[in-house]
């Protein structure tokens, strides 16, 4: 790799993704996913571009409406959520020799529920309360949620997803993790950048602030973080049942290529933006 080939600057998400990577146990699935994150950087870097040129946007205005449509169903899982959680569970119930990871497949069911002692609404289920209240603050009202707002490079993204979640169990629980890890380096990234541009003299409303931070925080918190666990545990215990040896190389390339669509994903949200709203700060073509 030649000194050109270097980013032009240090990917933030990649800052807040590495030390949940750390602290994983030694496994196959921790390389690939520190493989596919450190390979993906200027996707990374792309991503935050999108979201750079959203925070210099000069305040209310119809361009918001399909950023927050689109960011919206880049980021819904609960179309998906459930499909490598029913994946498992029919696994686990047919595998004899899977019979102690039932616990497991059963956490990946319950992933983003309240745990014990949780407030009741603390889970994943209040995602789109929240999500709502922040896009319809920032765009004045609710017609971001409306069809013609729909970005279509997300739907393609969707479509591959779901697609990759229904290609039998093991693929499906693999998008999961890695959607996992990134949804909580993406909202840890975005708290103090977005705390940053609702703090300014655009005029926003004085609730959205409140509403961002609340976003981000249900995922960059506890509940993300067990959502995460649950995830690895789905893959690990997906193997056992069906007694095979992770393949590195596979989930690696998975793991990058749902980076890879998920950066062009948002770099389509971004472009119903003015154009002159932010430069491009990362220097990288964003093709």
């Amino acid at each position: 790799m030649s000194l050109s080939d270097l980013p032009l600057r240090q990917s933030q998400l990649l800052k807040f993704v590495e030390p949940l990577l750390n602290d994983m146990p030694a496994s196959a699935w921790k390389h690939a996913l520190f493989e596919a994150f450190w390979s993906q950087r200027c996707d990374l870097l792309a991503i935050e571009d999108a979201f750079l040129k959203l925070v210099e946007y000069p305040g209310l205005g119809p361009g918001l409406a399909s950023f927050f449509a689109g960011w919206w169903q880049v980021h819904d899982g609960l179309r998906v959520d459930a499909i490598p959680a029913r994946c498992l569970e029919s696994l686990v119930a047919d595998s004899p020799s899977a019979c102690g990871h039932r616990e497991w497949a059963e956490a990946s069911l319950g992933q983003g529920r309240p745990g014990a002692g949780a407030p009741p609404g603390a889970g994943q289920d209040r995602a789109p309360q929240l999500f709502q209240a922040m896009a319809g603050l920032a765009c004045g009202n609710d017609r971001w949620l409306q069809r013609t707002h729909r970005v279509p490079a997300v739907l393609e993204f969707r479509q591959w997803l779901e697609a990759g979640y229904l290609d039998g169990q093991l693929p499906g629980l693999q998008a999961n993790l890695v959607r996992q890890v990134y949804v909580l380096g993406e909202a840890r990234y975005l708290q103090p950048l977005l705390q940053r541009w609702l703090a300014g003299t655009q005029g926003w409303p004085a609730q959205l602030a409140p509403a961002a931070q609340a976003w981000c925080q249900l995922h960059a918190g506890s509940l993300q973080q067990a959502r995460f666990q649950s995830a690895l545990a789905a893959v690990d215990a997906c193997t056992e049942a069906m007694a095979i040896a992770p393949d590195e190389p596979a989930a690696r390339n998975l793991f990058a290529q749902y980076l890879q669509r998920r950066s062009r994903a948002m770099l389509a949200c971004a472009r119903v933006l003015p154009a002159d709203s932010s430069p491009n700060p990362s220097g990288h073509p964003h093709e």
